[in-house]
Parts: C-alpha cells; sequence; structure tokens
C-alpha cells in the first residue's frame, strides 16, 4: 500500500487488499491471530480504540487468523 497517513482525515477509512507475510517452513501447527498497528513517522505506536472507545491491548487491532496445518 502506497499511502502517506499523514494526510489520511479523521473518520477516512483506508483500505488494503493485499499484505503478504511468510511462515517460516518449521511454525508450530496452530490458530494465530493477525495484529496490526500502526506507527506514527517517528515509528511510535499510535492510539488504538474499539468503536466504543475501548483501548486495544498494546495498540494491536486483531484483524483475523491463520490456521497452519
Amino acid at each position: 500500500m502506497d499511502r502517506d497517513f499523514t494526510r489520511w482525515a479523521e473518520g477516512e477509512y483506508v483500505h488494503f487488499d493485499r499484505c503478504p507475510f511468510t511462515l517460516p517452513e518449521d511454525a508450530p501447527t496452530g490458530i494465530y491471530q493477525i495484529l496490526v498497528v500502526g506507527l506514527d513517522v517517528n515509528g511510535e505506536p499510535l492510539p488504538a480504540v474499539d468503536g466504543a472507545g475501548n483501548a486495544f491491548p498494546d495498540n494491536m487491532i486483531p484483524v483475523g487468523q491463520v490456521v497452519v496445518t
């Protein structure tokens, strides 16, 4: 995704449909949660809250799961 988040307007939704990642060949089987963290220009985590205003632990937003078999 090519996007300068310093120009991200409050309330604007930004969508991207690809975020490839590689798991190690020897990754243990199981269900893994996928989390994302937004970073500011200094690499510091941005605050992340749910729809009710509750903070996500460590500003990590759960976005899905992957199953390793």
